[in-house]
This record gives C-alpha cells, sequence and structure tokens, in this order.
C-alpha cells in the first residue's frame, strides 16, 4: 500500500518531490496501488519508485526518467509515456493498451503478460525487451531495424495442442511478412 506521506509529497509538486529524493536517496519509493489517474507526473524523479497495482490512467508521465522502476499489475492505459526512459521496468501483467510509448527507451524492460493493446510504439527502443505472452494486438510498432536482429521462437507446447492458442502473429518488416505461431520476440 502507498504511503500517505509519499503521495502527499508528490501532490506538492515538481520541485518538492525531487529536492525529497534527491536529500534521500537511500529511502523506497513505494506508491504502490494509488489512484494516480489523470496525475500530471511529468519532470518529477520517478527513477526506481513502486508503483505496483497502480492505477494511472491518462497519466502524463511523458519524457520520465522511470528506469528501474516497478509496474507490476498496475493500468496505465490511455497514459502518455513518450520519450519516457522505461529501461530495466518491470511491466510484468501491466495493463499498457491505448498507451503512447512513442520514442520510449524499453531496452531490458519485462513485459511479460502485458497488455499493449492499440498502444504506439513507434521508434521506441526495444533492445534486449521481453515480450513473452505480450499482448500486442493493434500495437503499432514503427521502428528503424538496421543493427537489430529479430528472434521469433515457438514456445514449447504447454498451452493445448496447437502450440498456444488459436492467436497467430504478424511481424510486418518493410512491406513483406513473416507469420509464426506464438512467438516470442526477442530484439537484440
Amino acid at each position: 500500500m502507498a504511503d500517505e506521506e509519499r503521495i502527499t509529497l508528490l501532490k506538492q509538486g515538481v520541485e518538492a518531490w525531487n529536492a525529497w529524493r534527491v536529500k534521500n536517496p537511500e529511502v523506497a519509493m513505494d506508491l504502490t496501488s494509488a489512484d494516480l489517474r489523470n496525475t500530471n507526473l511529468r519532470g518529477m524523479n520517478l527513477s526506481g519508485v513502486y508503483f505496483n497495482s497502480t492505477n494511472l490512467v491518462d497519466a502524463n508521465l511523458s519524457g520520465m526518467n522511470l528506469s528501474k522502476a516497478s509496474f507490476r499489475d498496475a493500468i496505465l492505459s490511455g497514459a502518455n509515456l513518450s520519450d519516457a526512459n522505461l529501461s530495466g521496468t518491470d511491466l510484468r501483467n501491466t495493463g499498457l493498451s491505448d498507451v503512447h510509448l512513442r520514442r520510449a527507451n524499453l531496452s531490458h524492460a519485462d513485459l511479460f503478460s502485458a497488455h499493449l493493446r492499440r498502444s504506439n510504439l513507434s521508434h521506441a527502443d526495444l533492445k534486449g525487451a521481453y515480450f513473452g505472452r505480450a499482448d500486442l494486438s493493434g500495437a503499432r510498432l514503427t521502428m528503424q531495424i538496421s543493427a537489430m536482429r529479430f528472434s521469433a521462437r515457438e514456445h514449447q507446447k504447454p498451452w493445448g495442442s496447437s502450440g498456444c492458442g488459436s492467436e497467430e502473429w504478424r511481424l510486418t518488416i518493410v512491406g513483406g511478412h513473416s507469420r509464426v505461431p506464438c512467438p516470442q520476440l526477442v530484439v537484440y
């Protein structure tokens, strides 16, 4: 559960929050289960913060340093995370539908079972990001692929006789396409 003192500090604004973080770098910031809907958090130092099960629907986190933060089971539907640094972030089972992640740094982020339906990941840095069982239905994945390697591997068959159900992903690369049942998308 989020510490009410931290929520109060957060609501005092960018300067108060960042000054407190500078003076107290060793204190773990836990905003678990907080209701931060429609909140503008732009400019705040939120690296390493625990946002597990937090409601961040329609929040503005654009351009933020959220590296090594934890958003496990959080809801960020409709949030703006464009240009945000989410490197090494725990986004497992996070609701990221309709989220703006344009040019976001998701390098080495864990997006296992994340829900990214209709999200914009255009030009995002996905190097080393893990998307196992993530739902990318309707997501926009436009990116520069020179100097990147894509690997799609079929999972072992723990989800039934056809491999993993009836879903089939399609990875479109420069006008062509590759159909791979049940892929694990890995970007190197």
